[in-house]
């Protein structure tokens, strides 16, 4: 039995996809975390050993700014990739998307072209408030955007039950609104 309905992909939705999946990644990542705080413990020992006798607040003022670096490195890298998402969205913009999801494959056909991606190709399905994402997690690898508004329950069920059947993730599914 296939599943179709239609759907119009956003700048919204580009944007709420690529923070959504980069800051869930960055902080899923413990060995991530793990480095950054061994970075900042070196700093702070590089500090204690090149300038001693300084009041302790002065370490804990300079940790304060090694940390608020470490972070806008992040938010420039979530930016950086928002930005280049939209370049490769830009073609889907006012264009709506027809959609047909069956046993075998996710299919979609709209002025710009239309193909078929097999279930096995995609690893994991984010649903984030606005927009459900299906991700393939080899380089190169596709992602489909699906807006959650155009999701009625029997898409939503359909696609929590095909990729649980591939054992796929499926990252902080939100509840549709009433």
């Amino acid at each position: 039995m296939a599943v179709q309905f239609s759907a119009e992909i956003t700048p919204d939705h580009v944007r709420e996809a690529t923070a959504g999946i980069f800051w869930r990644q960055t902080a899923a990542q413990p060995m991530g975390l793990v480095g950054l705080m061994a970075l900042l413990t070196a700093a702070e020992s590089a500090l204690l050993a090149l300038m001693p006798g300084l009041a302790w607040w002065w370490y804990a003022v300079l940790l304060g700014l090694m940390l608020l670096t470490a972070l806008g490195g992040l938010v420039a890298a979530s930016r950086y990739y928002q930005a280049l998402a939209l370049r490769n969205f830009s073609r889907f913009k006012g264009e709506a998307v027809r959609v047909s999801m069956d046993a075998e494959a996710y299919r979609y056909e709209a002025s710009w072209g239309s193909g078929a991606i097999e279930w096995a190709r995609f690893q994991s399905l984010w649903c984030l408030k606005n927009v459900w994402v299906l991700l393939q997690h080899a380089e190169n690898g596709a992602s489909v955007l699906l807006p959650a508004a155009d999701l009625g329950p029997e898409a939503r069920k359909f696609l929590k039950d095909r990729m649980g059947l591939e054992r796929a993730r499926i990252v902080e599914c939100s509840r549709p609104k009433p």
